[in-house]
């Protein structure tokens, strides 16, 4: 994530160094490291920001978009990510406007309109 390289000098998500890690997730995380280093997928990525007390982090958990109930994890079992569940009306409804203010999109034309269908 492009946020933990500008802002707290970890180059890649999938190679996180043990030693730039808050202890709380230091000591969580540690013993599925490989070569001092741990690989964090999206949901503990946005953990990290929120230990470090960054902006974006804070963001994220206040969207309401961690967990395995979540929004996003719903998105991610449907068959418009990674899974083979449908997706449900909430899911469709919702997900969009708590993503677009995750980003703080602000005066932009609405990125989620789709076509009418006829």
């Amino acid at each position: 994530m492009i946020r933990h390289r500008d802002k707290h000098g970890i180059a890649h998500s999938q190679s996180v160094p043990l030693e730039t890690l808050p202890p709380g997730l230091r000591q969580e995380w540690e013993p599925g490291a490989r070569d001092g280093a741990v690989s964090v997928g999206l949901q503990d990525a946005y953990r990290l920001l929120q230990a470090l007390n960054d902006e974006l982090g804070q963001r994220y958990f206040a969207a309401g978009l961690a967990g395995e109930r979540s929004l996003l994890s719903a998105r991610n079992r449907s068959i418009l990510a990674h899974g083979i569940d449908p997706i449900g009306d909430k899911v469709y409804q919702e997900l969009p406007g708590r993503l677009v203010s995750l980003a703080e999109l602000k005066n932009e034309p609405d990125p989620w309109s789709l076509p009418a269908v006829r």
